[in-house]
């Protein structure tokens, strides 16, 4: 059970995948904000449900289309 409902959004990229049969090891690397990263820290020692929306391009400052 948790102790603190909250959404993190940040930036990431999978770093690797091992799995074993119905089992994996997702690991991601992020980027965010300095309490954003701080909350992922501490959420670390609770139950975790994680959403994952994958976006193949982003608009960036400029208003063209990145990877």
């Amino acid at each position: 059970m948790t102790t603190e409902d909250a959404v993190i959004r940040l930036e990431a990229k999978l770093g690797s995948l091992a799995r074993t049969g119905r089992t994996a090891m997702v690991c991601f690397y992020v980027r965010g904000q300095d309490d954003d990263l701080a909350a992922l820290a501490r959420a670390g020692d609770a139950d975790l449900i994680v959403g994952v929306v994958i976006v193949r391009e982003v608009a960036g400052a400029d208003g063209k289309a990145t990877e």
